[in-house]
């Protein structure tokens, strides 16, 4: 059986996306979803709701409140990881070892505790391994 992804969330916002601007990746996405064994942490559904109401309508993303909100609902069953204090220290941690952001760094903390060794994201570095995760751009 397939190890579980953890899902960042740039790649669900291409899969909410709506028009046709970057259509190559909204498929992916789409097919991540769809197709792959996922999960997810609070933080990813906090930063999905928020970004895909303030993005460009014109560029197809954003979605009204309640548009976001039943995202976040059908997403709901696929988080497993809930912020708390030790996610934090691990993901401080995690930001000083390799320089990157606190944020990227709790992504890969909730990965970790999701025991999920494979993160989808397009905002780390394809292919490299923090500790126990590999980070796998999807729209490579």
């Amino acid at each position: 059986m397939t190890a579980r992804r953890f899902v960042d969330t740039n790649v669900l916002i291409y899969a909410a996306r709506t028009k046709d601007d970057d259509a190559g990746k909204s498929a992916i996405a789409n097919s991540v979803i769809q197709n792959e064994r996922f999960c997810l942490s609070t933080q990813v559904l906090q930063e999905f709701y928020v970004a895909v109401q303030r993005t460009n309508r014109r560029a197809g993303v954003a979605l009204t409140e309640e548009e976001a909100a039943e995202w976040v609902g059908w997403l709901e069953p696929f988080c497993e990881v809930a912020t708390d204090l030790f996610l934090v220290q691990r993901a401080i941690e995690t930001s000083r070892r390799y320089r990157i952001s606190y944020w990227d760094a709790a992504i890969l903390a909730a990965a970790v505790r999701a025991d999920a060794p494979i993160v989808y994201s397009e905002d780390l570095n394809h292919g490299q391994r923090y500790g126990d995760v590999q980070v796998i751009n999807p729209f490579k």
